[in-house]
Parts: C-alpha cells; structure tokens; sequence
C-alpha cells in the first residue's frame, strides 16, 4: 500500500473513492443510506455514524493519525 503519511489532500480523495466503490459500496445497505462513513484509506477499515463527526470519532478510536476519507451515504448519484 502506499505511504499514507505523505499523502495529498487529493490522494486521499482518490483514495477513498476508490475504497468506496470497490470494497465499501457493495456492502452497504439500504438503512444505510444518509449515515456518514469515514474510511481509513491506510487500511480500508471504514466506520458508519448517524453524521460525520461520529464516524470520525469511531475511526479515530481505533487509528489516530489516520487519513480518513469522510462521505455521506448516497448524498448523490456517484455515491449511491
């Protein structure tokens, strides 16, 4: 995998998307929809929370300094 810790604000995003729609996606489901998710883009670990705040704090338990990719669930088309 690559050094997250040198990883652009840009990288990150593309990251996680990717995480998102291949490993993250196909998991979810309908309930799930409208909850946030917060992805640790150094494991692919991801953490869902009724907002954004806590599923950071859910990942942020577990991995401190990880860089984290934070989306709503089906906010709009790409997202599902």
């Amino acid at each position: 995998m690559t050094d997250t810790n040198t990883l652009s604000s840009e990288q990150i995003g593309q990251l996680g998307l990717d995480i998102y729609d291949k490993q993250v996606k196909p998991k979810l489901t309908p309930q799930d929809r409208g909850k946030w998710l917060a992805i640790d883009v150094s494991t692919a670990e991801y953490y869902i929370g009724k907002d954004a705040i806590e599923a950071a704090k859910k990942a942020r338990a577990t991995s401190p300094d990880a860089p984290l990719f934070v989306v709503k669930i089906g906010d709009d088309k790409k997202n599902g």
